[in-house]
């Protein structure tokens, strides 16, 4: 058996309380993967962490959008391709790709969100918690190998929420693209175990970008529902995603299951 540790987006500014963008029930979670590298890291023979990665031109930044008076939105605001055309909302920087990104999202279930600014490479936010990484390091020095870090969301025409893709790619960026090298890593695997943050936004879009782009590795995936929350509660959008997963095969356990099915 050849499994996979996959964590999304474990860094400061999700996982603690004074991050940017703390998502509630985080520190839960982090403990809970805390406790299972530390009483099964052994089950797993690859490790691979990403990491959020943003600068501060950010098309999801409140900076990068102005109104007719020169304000700016405040975070969590949606922004929309009609909000562009009507210039409810007037972007600062590459108003090309602006546009572009915009309207290739009038095809998808959500809008452009305002974020406060966070995950901005180099600052103490974008890092691992230090007891992630210090469990890590053990891992790689009992494993003899050293666990994954996978950068993504650093174009700033475009969010990134999956692991996989860009949620809108632009063909002359290749980092916005359809990983199909990471794709062919995944299929290495027997059992890719899935925690991170947040469950409705980067987890729940990556297992879309594998329903959609490889389906047939979903009977591999083990999503553990305890080292994972939400930032919307009761995300209708998210739910669909897990619910479809599960019909094809996914399975959605709590970390103590998952444990127990482990060989003694």
């Amino acid at each position: 058996m050849k499994r996979l540790l996959l964590g999304i987006d474990l860094q400061n500014d999700f996982c603690h309380p004074e991050g940017k963008l703390y998502v509630q029930g985080a520190s839960d979670d982090l403990f809970n993967i805390l406790r299972l590298l530390e009483n099964a890291g052994s089950a797993f023979d690859e490790i691979l962490i990403s990491m959020d990665s943003h600068l501060p031109i950010h098309i999801a930044h409140p900076s990068y959008w102005r109104n007719q008076k020169g304000e700016m939105p405040t975070p969590f605001t949606d922004i929309t391709y009609q909000d562009l055309i009507d210039q409810k909302w007037i972007p600062q920087y590459y108003p090309e790709f602006s546009e572009r990104y915009l309207q290739g999202l009038t095809t998808m279930a959500y809008q452009c969100t305002i974020w406060p600014p966070h995950c901005l490479i180099g600052t103490k936010g974008w890092e691992l918690p230090d007891a992630l990484y210090a469990v890590l390091t053990h891992w790689s020095h009992q494993s003899g190998k050293n666990f994954e870090l996978y950068n993504k969301g650093s174009n700033p025409f475009t969010e990134h929420y999956s692991i996989l893709k860009a949620a809108v790619a632009f063909p002359e960026a290749p980092s916005t693209l359809l990983d199909v090298a990471l794709l062919t890593k995944f299929e290495s695997f027997d059992e890719i175990v899935i925690v991170g943050e947040a469950m409705d936004f980067c987890v729940a879009s990556t297992i879309a970008d594998i329903m959609k782009h490889a389906p047939e590795l979903l009977q591999r995936i083990i999503i553990l529902s305890d080292c994972m929350s939400n930032i919307i509660t009761d995300n209708q959008i998210s739910e669909t995603v897990y619910d479809i997963a599960q019909k094809l095969g996914a399975t959605l356990i709590s970390s103590d299951q998952f444990l127990q099915r482990l060989p003694a």
